[in-house]
């Protein structure tokens, strides 16, 4: 089971994971809600983004953010 209190070694602030995921690659995410994690399973590269925008569910990206 994953343990939140662990230090997570991929990376600062996401480096890791924009350099080295690819599709076909899963990706484990720890929630805050009653799940201990989801499973992203990843079918596109990554991205970045060119407008800045936010989602109807409030997050927001700017200009030069990395997203898969």
């Amino acid at each position: 089971m994953y343990n939140l209190d662990e230090e997570i070694e991929a990376g600062f602030e996401g480096e890791w994971i924009t350099e080295n995921l690819c599709p076909s690659n899963n990706m484990v995410i720890p929630t805050t809600i009653d799940e201990p994690f989801w499973l992203m399973l990843i079918d596109k590269g990554a991205h970045v983004v060119v407008t800045s925008f936010k989602n109807v569910d409030g997050n927001k990206w700017t200009k030069g953010d990395i997203i898969v």
